[in-house]
């Protein structure tokens, strides 16, 4: 058997937390920064259906 065979694997450290932290920013500045012709985020479109959502079943919840 060879050398390499007996050793241990090196041990990466702190490469999983960096990666993390720069796809959470990468997915934060996506749903919040304006794009398109209309200048609203991803963030704001959804929070604008889930308000048209609300406004047309708010009726129907308080119905006994």
């Amino acid at each position: 058997m060879s050398a390499l065979a007996h050793s241990r694997p090196r041990l990466q450290r702190g490469a999983t937390s960096t990666e993390w932290t720069v796809a959470t920013l990468i997915m934060l500045t996506v749903l919040f920064i304006p794009a398109g012709a209309d200048g609203r985020s991803a963030m704001g479109l959804m929070m604008e259906a889930l308000q048209g959502f609300h406004e047309h079943t708010s009726y129907i919840y308080s119905l006994p």
